[in-house]
């Protein structure tokens, strides 16, 4: 039973193993996994440390010699195992339980940290960031400052811009405002119109006013018309003036072209030094010429010489055909030098190509001496081009100025056509007559200042005609002398030519000729070297003769032999000898045929001299012909170089003119251009601003158009009726005619009637008289008769005179019809008075009966007082008799009477005569 307790006590500690495991070491391989179970974080860099510490190290030496101990003494340690075990355990799980607790800090304090590194870079990069965004907006910063300086220059061009806009904005209210103040005016006229109607149908008079009114607006319109012919006259002299500052341009133009023309004339200058130069070259030519003819003739000497040569050379061969013939052998050593020659030969060959060359590298300095001068010329034809070009640009200018002012002239035209219709409109006005005649004499100033200025433009133009015409001729001088020059230039060329041919010529004869002595030397060369074979030949043949004998003589077998051999061979070599003595006669025929060929060439070419010799003195005389025209035209030149320094002075001056108005022209364009690309910005703005205002503007016009078409309508209507009412007033005047007519014939008959009636008067005067002096009589008797009557007849005398009143109160109405019929025509003038005239009545109540049968009866008289009406009363009455006339014949003619016309007055007596009867 006690040996069963260790293996208990023993089996604890591996069962309890994951716990010790946490401070055993790395190489236990027990305590491998359980410790980095312990380890929360394995990948940590603080396990080490820990993980090489003292402890692990004793529980190392405690787990082995806790092994050894249970294996030898369990029974006697098992209790200090314990004790050391659990002391050990403790111990450990203590030192664990720290070191985790470390663990932990040490976690918590580097994650802490790592989070404030993290914290820091996230800082720092942020820093950068904000470092880099400081300098990008440090960069926007100043792309923003130099944009703003951008936009403040802008903004200042807007501003301008805007005050443009502006001004152009009010010049439009202000239009639009005299637009509505002339809708004002018409619509206010629309209603003066309306209102003339009325006063019109009403009375004469207010027509008056208006036609006063039209003639105040024509007066208006005329001084209108006034300001704007002032205004016209004013752009007149502002043209007028843009025209001479366009003349004073064109003049400085023309100088530009005269300096131009001055400097192709330095060039032309430059070009006749080249053809003096060229013609000392062409004179050095003639000389060297000179010097080949010379040359010539000397070789003609030479091939005297060699002829002469050449006969005691073929006396010489005939002579030695015959030592040909023997000295075969000699003639393949002759053959070898005759290849060492050839050689030599085509040295001399590669020499000639080395001088050939020469001359050909000569023939390509004078070809580009020539193309430079062409290069020259073409130039100078460029040049000429342009200044014809540019004076062609100028016509053009001239010919568009000259039509600006013809479409001018037709718009003055159109102008003066309006104004001939405004005078012909305004010609029924008579004031207007004297300022029409101002306006035309300042039309014809006009006139006559374009005129002038036509004038001045023709002048010009003819001057600038004459200069294109020296400039033409000039250039036709120029282009004369360089085709004299391309002429000259070919002929040189030919005899360059000619002269190229004529010493290639005559280097083949000399190359021939020398050809000919260097064979004419090699064949003596040759023959001296044959005669000097043929000796050698002989010696040997002697020499051989010697041997031979010596041979024969001791060798007479051998020799047999040896002859039989050396005849075959020398048949052989005879044969090979004769064969190649022929060949040698071929080719001393042919060398003779050649021979000959080049004595007929030699002739041809002697007979080609002189021809050439002919043709070069041709040539010449034709030089010299040309060196004396060329003194004529140098003559010619000197008398037109005065002329052309004449015209340099104004050239220059023209060109001058021509370069200040070119800088001018520039300086304007710059200008135009700046305030082009400005306006354009501007008119971008102000087009929309435009199309704005043309929508208002058109609307404007449309209801402008709508007020003139109504104007014209209500003018249309007011002349229809004017011409109505024309046509009223001439009847109304023949009815007032007819009615004059007819009132004539009445007052005829009421003057005979009146003349009847004062017939009458006078009579019933006589009467009255005569009983007026009956009535005092009777008075008398009544008088005393009224005493005796009773006083009841008192208030029936006063009912009657009652009665009798108001019988004559209703009579002026009678009166007065007849009155109103017979007005004169003299009192419609005095419209404020009424005539009215004096009626007496008297009546009569004698009954006759009465009278006839009361004898003592007498006769009463009362005189009663008859007041007339007042005027206005009879003014009314007149009126309202004749409204319903008045209306039929639509007239408004106020008829007055006069009340003083007569001599009546306004009280009027009237005596009533009454006869009573006294009983």
């Amino acid at each position: 039973m006690e040996k069963e307790k260790p293996f208990k006590l023993f089996v604890p500690p591996r069962l309890s193993g994951g716990q010790v495991s946490a401070v055993k070491p790395q190489a236990s391989t027990r305590a491998a996994g359980p410790c980095q179970g312990f380890n929360k974080c394995p990948d940590d860099d603080f396990n080490l440390p820990f993980v090489i510490m003292s402890t692990p190290n004793r529980g190392e030496i405690t787990d082995s010699d806790a092994i050894s101990q249970q294996v030898k003494l369990c029974s006697e340690v098992d209790e200090e195992h314990v004790e050391t075990m659990n002391e050990l355990y403790s111990k450990l799980y203590k030192e664990a339980e720290k070191i985790k607790r470390w663990k932990l800090t040490v976690e918590s304090e580097l994650k802490q940290k790592e989070r404030k590194l993290q914290e820091n870079r996230k800082i720092v990069e942020a820093q950068r960031k904000a470092i880099q965004e400081l300098q990008a907006s440090i960069f926007e910063n100043e792309k923003l400052s130099l944009k703003l300086e951008d936009e403040i220059c802008e903004n200042k061009d807007l501003l301008k811009e805007n005050s443009a806009s502006r001004h152009l904005c009010n010049l439009l209210k202000e239009t639009c405002t005299h637009f509505t103040e002339k809708s004002n005016k018409y619509e206010h006229e629309r209603e003066e119109t309306r209102q003339l109607y009325v006063e019109l149908n009403n009375n004469v008079e207010r027509m008056i006013i208006a036609f006063e009114e039209l003639r105040v607006q024509t007066e208006n319109t005329r001084l209108e018309m006034c300001f704007k012919l002032k205004e016209e006259a004013e752009k007149v002299d502002k043209f007028e003036k843009e025209c001479k500052l366009e003349v004073s341009m064109k003049e400085k133009q023309i100088s530009v072209l005269t300096i131009q023309s001055d400097e192709k004339d330095d060039i032309i200058r430059d070009i006749k030094t080249q053809l003096q130069e060229s013609k000392n070259k062409i004179a050095d030519l003639v000389e060297a010429k000179r010097h080949e003819e010379d040359m010539l003739k000397e070789s003609q000497i030479n091939q005297e010489h060699l002829r002469a040569e050449l006969e005691e050379a073929k006396v010489s061969l005939q002579k030695t055909e015959v030592a040909q013939k023997s000295l075969e052998s000699e003639l393949q050593t002759a053959v070898k030098a005759l290849v060492q020659v050839t050689g030599e030969k085509e040295a001399e060959v590669e020499e000639c190509k080395k001088i050939k060359a020469l001359h050909a590298s000569l023939r390509e300095e004078f070809e580009t001496s020539i193309s430079n001068l062409e290069s020259l010329l073409q130039k100078e034809q460029n040049r000429l081009e342009k200044c014809e070009d540019e004076s062609k640009l100028l016509t053009l200018e001239l010919r568009n100025k000259t039509a600006e002012l013809e479409e001018m002239t037709k718009l003055k035209r159109d102008k003066e056509m309006q104004l001939e219709e405004l005078s012909e409109t305004l010609g029924k006005a008579e004031g207007l007559l004297a300022k029409k005649k101002d306006l035309e004499a300042t039309v014809e100033n006009l006139q006559k200042r374009e005129k002038e200025t036509e004038n001045v433009l023709q002048i010009r133009e003819k001057e600038i005609h004459d200069l294109k015409v020296q400039l033409t001729s000039t250039a036709e001088k120029e282009q004369n002398y360089l085709k004299r020059l391309m002429t000259l230039n070919t002929d040189l060329e030919r005899e360059a030519l000619k002269n190229e041919q004529l010493t290639a010529s005559i280097n083949k004869l000399l190359l021939e000729k020398e050809q000919i002595a260097q064979e004419k030397s090699g064949m003596a060369t040759e023959l001296k070297k044959l005669q000097e074979s043929h000796e050698d030949s002989r010696k040997k043949e002697e020499n051989t003769k010697q041997l031979v004998e010596n041979l024969e003589e001791a060798n007479g077998q051998l020799r047999q032999v040896k002859t039989n051999s050396l005849k075959e061979k020398m048949a052989k070599k005879g044969e090979e000898i004769k064969s190649k003595l022929d060949e040698r006669e071929e080719n001393a025929k042919s060398i003779e045929n050649e021979i000959s060929r080049k004595e007929k060439q030699l002739k041809i070419l002697e007979n080609k001299l002189n021809n050439l010799k002919k043709q070069v003195e041709h040539k010449t005389k034709c030089i010299e012909e040309l060196q004396q025209e060329n003194k004529a035209l140098k003559k010619k030149i000197t008398a037109e170089s005065k002329k052309t320094s004449i015209y340099e002075g104004k050239v220059n001056k023209l060109q001058l003119e021509m370069e200040n108005m070119n800088k001018q022209h520039k300086e304007t364009v710059d200008i135009y251009q700046k305030d082009i690309e400005t306006q354009k910005v501007n008119e971008n703005k102000l087009l929309e601003e435009v199309e704005k205002m043309r929508l208002l503007a058109d609307e404007a016009i449309i209801t402008q158009r709508e007020s003139d078409i109504r104007c014209q309508h209500k003018i249309t209507e007011m002349v229809a009726l004017m011409e109505k009412h024309k046509h009223e007033y001439d009847k109304m005047v023949e009815e007032k005619d007819t009615e004059l007519k007819l009132y004539k014939i009445k007052e005829q008959e009421q003057l005979s009637s009146k003349r009847s009636l004062e017939s009458e008067l006078s009579c019933l005067k006589s009467e009255l008289s005569s009983l007026k002096e009956q009535l005092k009589a009777e008075i008398k008797e009544k008088e005393n008769l009224a005493k005796e009557r009773p006083q009841n007849m008192v208030p029936e005398d006063e009912k009657k005179h009652k009665k009798i009143q108001n019988h004559f109160s209703e009579t002026p109405k009678l009166h007065l019809d007849l009155d109103c019929a017979s007005i004169d025509v003299k009192n419609k003038k005095s419209p404020n008075g009424i005539p009215v005239r004096v009626n007496m009545m008297e009546k009569k109540k004698m009954p006759p009966s009465a009278s006839a049968k009361s004898p003592l009866g007498s006769p009463s008289l009362k005189t009663y007082i008859i007041k007339t009406p007042p005027v206005h009363e009879l003014q009314s009455e007149n009126t309202n008799l004749h409204s319903e006339q008045c209306m039929r014949k639509k007239q408004k003619v106020l008829l007055q009477l006069d009340a003083h016309s007569d001599s009546s007055e306004h009280s009027d007596l009237l005596v009533r005569i009454r006869e009573q009867i006294v009983y």
